[in-house]
């Protein structure tokens, strides 16, 4: 019972780690909202203009859709956060990317799939782990005359001479 329980819960704890609760898919400049959050994959030019951000993940930037102008549109980059007791402010810089600069747009969009799997998943790892802690406490060493004596309360006790 034990072997079979361990092996639940590190079962279903891979599985919640895999699954992701956001996905990126593809769509046009014009359909996506402002204030949506991006992913914009750039070709060679725009990333050599884009080398005071620093270290980029990958050929792409993420962040928020800003605005929209014609030609080009503004994504707020997150570049670090700052803290302020357990309030945790993400600062970032507005980059103006050209829309002919840009190879593919991706909206971020929520995963309920994904999102499930991690819930029950979690759900899952936790009811185990409770599962085990109990069956170790049933395990553990019993007196043979019942229940620790400690623990019994005397609530009427006659004596016999």
């Amino acid at each position: 019972m034990k072997r079979l329980a361990a092996r639940c819960v590190v079962l279903a704890g891979v599985t919640s780690l895999l699954a992701d609760c956001f996905s990126y898919i593809p769509a046009e400049l014009g359909t996506v909202p402002e204030g949506q959050a991006v992913r914009v994959y750039l070709d060679r030019e725009a990333l050599i203009d884009l080398t005071d951000l620093g270290e980029l993940d990958g050929p792409y930037v993420s962040g928020t859709l800003l605005r929209k102008s014609g030609d080009r549109f503004v994504v707020r980059v997150p570049v670090t956060a700052r803290r302020e007791g357990f309030h945790l402010q993400s600062l970032g810089q507005d980059v103006v990317i050209r829309a002919d600069q840009t190879v593919q747009l991706e909206r971020r969009e929520l995963n309920r799939f994904g999102t499930g799997l991690v819930m029950v998943g979690s759900t899952a790892v936790a009811g185990g782990v409770i599962l085990l802690i109990m069956d170790n406490a049933r395990a553990g060493e019993r007196l043979p005359g019942g229940d620790d004596p400690e623990m019994r309360i005397r609530l009427f006790s006659i004596p016999l001479r």
